[in-house]
């Protein structure tokens, strides 16, 4: 390992969250330790939204020196206003961050490789290395030579500079700038769990080392089900050992990605691959993977960023009400450049933002409507008094804040957006997930959040037993109804006794009860068309039964009201889930509906709840909507995209959920003193025993996959370097000396290499083609690279250029020149994979076209433009 490259490169980032960390003081000042476990990942928002404005003048070092200047005026400016950082929660911070590090370092090292196979790793390397070459924002694509890359590179525009200010050579730069991201990462989701819990008087330290492991190293529970199966006795496996050949077997099993005869493998067999392939079409990574897998990719290198821009979300629901101007700044100026610099870093987490900044405004203490010029408040606040009008207003004001971070976001993001070809649209209901892929990818966290949320379902509402009568006996029609077959029955009918059943609520809650309940059958019945008569049916006497029961046990002990609002609730969603085939309305919609509900109510939660919510809705909303593209079929990257950012969400809300948990049943702690007066001693016990139980199993068993997975990755290789070229000139070593000599050339020449008309992915061995291999390692400049590059200009565009570079290496002199002269080729590259594809002419022919260098079977060949020129006007 080349240890003095790594403390060049630790000391850097070090220094660099040093610097920020009074500014970060200052942005973070309403947390409790003020930003300062939050500098690093701060201090890499900084850089990147700077150098991306200056960028689109001056790229390079004026950027970064912008970003210097930026990050220590700012940090004075805050010292002078007396903002001084808590310095131990910095190095707390970066210790987390020095964790992560450590981590992706060793794994590196030991397969440093930048392969074709197995991900999207010459992607990634091509933008880095172009945009250390870039003069300007946005780079030339590397795999479309003369246009703009339309490919969201703001994470690797951070890496660029983190290796222009340390001077690496990008080569090891690639992998030290992934261990930066993931311990940024692992910090990020540390320290704001950390704040999220001192706000609540938990465990801090303890929350955020359990969101720093949930984030970090967990994984889904697939893993955990066929260690499981393996486990089972042999009585129990028959059919998988007596039927070697066997097909798929049921969805529970397909759900794996297995069939049933490798599902039972031991430990000895475990490929760390398939728990990120879970529920079928589409992809379901998690850090651990990802960053396992080795790509420098921008769903990753936008996790940490993600994480501030929740943070910023926490920092506004913590400002009191009377610092207006704060709680602006934070929607009007520190959403917008965040959301902005994502929509470059990672297009699929813009609209996330938006989404975070109107849970935080929604949920907050302070009315969204305050937002408005005093005046304006002033006008409004009178009406809030009325519970209805309030609520309304709330959503209203959080829904407008939403719109102008995207708005906002829009602008900083401006030049990317004009930029981008994407050919992308929205379509609505894909493919469905199954309550086993569910529960698979989501159950531990699905676990801890009922958990968290179960004891705090403690309805304030008595309904007037005054309707009971009429209301069970609609409720009685509904579910003749339901297994008669939908008899029809004036659904009005139903309707108007669910109106009856709100008129007995109390007269303050009416409004919102009422708006609730005809947005419930509103919802539903509109999606009649699409679903159904029977769904829009079941939404109304879903309504109606709910309020019914809620009514019929008005009188009973509250526990007894818990148990039957629940079940009600539950029954009818699971008849939605059956009726229209949505395993989604229940496994995980109750969480979330859970959630708002008891945000609402004020049940003693904070903001993890928010991040909850966040999560939750992000994987409700993925079983509706998704982006229709040419890189996946489907939902395919939609549920790729945003389950990574569900994880880290959800991740970090998972530590300081656990932690209450556990917390609730210890009289010594905290929120658990107020508890322990209401429990028997034996209760209290088992209490105990069950949370601590719970921490346990859920750890051990999330670790199944990083303990196997590793080991696994540690006996597999050991190439102790972080040299991310080493393999290439080791399997290829004259094409390797070839694509050097070039990347040592001055400015961004263009070069000619064969296209490579496949994708490769699923290959990961370093004895994978060396395609694109001159691009992709150089950042230079390629007429049409890999076919990839069709997925983000057309894929028309892209056969045309393929056609060009035939003509360079088989077309006749004129045709060649013509080519030549318009993409104002200077090197033409020929080895290997050219003359697999291309019956090569002898270039050197041609009175403009040299042998520049030789290395082994590989030919470089020089164009001299000016001869070209002359060449041209000669025909």
């Amino acid at each position: 390992m080349e240890y003095g490259l790594v403390l060049l490169w630790l000391a850097t980032v070090a220094g660099l969250a040093a610097i920020a960390a009074p500014l970060a003081s200052f942005v973070f000042a309403p947390l409790s330790d003020r930003g300062g476990t939050l500098a690093l990942p701060f201090a890499l928002a900084a850089v990147g939204v700077v150098s991306y404005l200056v960028g689109q003048v001056a790229f390079g070092w004026p950027a970064l020196i912008a970003s210097l200047v930026v990050l220590g005026g700012g940090s004075a400016f805050a010292l002078s206003r007396d903002h001084e950082p808590d310095w131990e929660s910095v190095g707390l911070g970066l210790a987390a961050v020095a964790v992560g590090f450590a981590l992706v370092v060793a794994i590196r090292n030991a397969d440093p490789g930048i392969y074709a196979g197995g991900g999207e790793k010459f992607l990634d390397f091509g933008l880095l290395k172009s945009l250390v070459r870039a003069e300007s924002l946005p780079p030339e694509d590397f795999w479309y030579a003369g246009d703009r890359v339309q490919y969201y590179y703001g994470g690797h525009l951070i890496a660029a500079q983190l290796t222009r200010l340390t001077g690496i050579a990008p080569r090891y730069a690639y992998n030290l700038a992934l261990a930066t991201f993931f311990g940024a990462l692992v910090g990020a989701a540390f320290g704001l769990a950390r704040n999220l819990a001192a706000e609540r008087d938990l465990p801090r330290t303890v929350a955020g080392a359990l969101a720093l492991f949930f984030v970090g190293f967990a994984s889904n529970l697939a893993p955990v089900a066929r260690l499981v199966v393996w486990l089972l006795p042999s009585s129990m496996k028959t059919y998988i050992d007596e039927n070697p050949a066997a097909q798929d077997g049921p969805e529970a099993v397909r759900a794996f990605g297995h069939t049933w005869t490798d599902l039972a493998l031991g430990p000895d067999q475990f490929y760390y691959w398939p728990a990120s392939r879970v529920i079928p079409n589409t992809i379901n990574e998690f850090p651990l993977f990802a960053f396992l897998n080795g790509d420098l990719h921008a769903h990753m290198m936008s996790t940490p960023l993600l994480l501030v821009t929740a943070a910023v979300g926490f920092a506004y629901w913590l400002t009191p009400a009377a610092q207006v101007w704060r709680r602006r700044a934070y929607v009007f100026v520190c959403a917008p450049l965040l959301a902005g610099l994502l929509a470059v870093v990672n297009t699929w987490s813009y609209p996330s933002v938006a989404g975070l900044t109107t849970l935080a405004v929604l949920f907050a203490g302070a009315h969204p409507a305050s937002l408005l010029p005093a005046s304006v408040w002033e006008r409004l606040d009178p009406a809030t008094d009325s519970r209805a009008v309030s609520e309304i207003l709330r959503m209203l004001g959080a829904g407008v804040a939403g719109i102008a971070v995207g708005l906002l976001g829009a602008l900083v993001a401006f030049p990317f957006f004009t930029g981008a070809t994407s050919g992308q649209s929205l379509a609505l209901l894909p493919g469905r997930s199954g309550a086993s892929g569910l529960l698979l990818v989501h159950g531990a966290f699905l676990l801890v959040s009922a958990a968290f949320l179960a004891p705090r379902i403690e309805p304030d509402l008595e309904p007037d037993l005054g309707m009971v009568a009429p209301l069970t006996v609609l409720a009685a029609v509904a579910v003749a109804n339901a297994i008669g077959g939908w008899i029809p029955v004036p659904l009005v009918l139903v309707g108007g006794g669910g109106l009856l059943a709100v008129t007995q609520v109390e007269a303050d809650e009416r409004g919102p009860a009422a708006l609730l309940f005809l947005l419930a059958i509103g919802v539903t019945v509109a999606a009649t068309g699409t679903f159904g008569a029977p769904f829009g049916a079941l939404g109304v006497y879903g309504a109606t039964v709910v309020v019914a029961v809620g009514a019929a046990v008005a009188g009973f002990d509250t526990d007894t009201q818990i148990v039957a609002l629940a079940i009600a609730a539950f029954l009818v969603l699971a008849a939605a889930a059956i009726a229209v085939d949505l395993a989604i309305l229940a496994v995980v919609f109750p969480v979330l509906a859970l959630g708002w509900m008891t945000l609402r109510l004020g049940r003693d939660l904070g903001y993890e709840t928010v991040l909850l919510v966040a999560a939750v809705g992000l994987v409700t909303m993925v079983e509706f909507i998704y982006v229709s593209e040419r890189a996946g079929s489907g939902r395919y990257n939609t549920v790729f995209k945003f389950y990574m950012q569900v994880w880290v969400l959800w991740g970090t809300a998972a530590g300081v959920m656990l932690v209450d948990v556990v917390a609730r049943q210890w009289p010594d702690w905290s929120i658990g003193e107020r508890l322990a007066a209401r429990r028997s001693a034996s209760g209290q016990r088992a209490g105990q025993v069950a949370s601590v139980g719970l921490a346990v199993v859920l750890v051990v068993s999330l670790s199944v996959y990083g303990g196997l997975a590793l080991s696994g990755h540690f006996e597999t290789n050991d190439a102790n370097t972080l040299d991310s070229k080493a393999w290439a000139e080791g399997t290829y070593p004259d094409q390797s000396a070839a694509i050097e000599w070039l990347d040592d050339r001055e400015g961004r020449p263009v070069v000619v290499e064969q296209p490579t008309r496949e994708h490769v992915y699923g290959i990961n061995s370093p004895s994978t083609q060396l395609v694109s291999g001159v691009s992709s390692m150089t950042g230079l400049p390629t007429i049409a690279g890999w076919t990839h590059a069709s997925n983000y200009h057309t894929e028309a565009g892209w056969q045309e250029r393929v056609g060009e570079v035939r003509t360079v290496y088989t077309g006749n002199s004129t045709a060649r020149a013509e080519v030549l002269a318009t993409y104002d080729v200077q090197y033409i590259y020929v080895g290997p994979h050219e003359r697999q594809h291309q019956t090569v002419d002898d270039l050197a022919a041609e009175p403009y076209i040299s042998v520049a260098e030789r290395f082994g079977d590989v030919v470089i060949y020089e164009v001299d433009r000016s001869a070209l020129g002359t060449a041209n006007r000669s025909r």
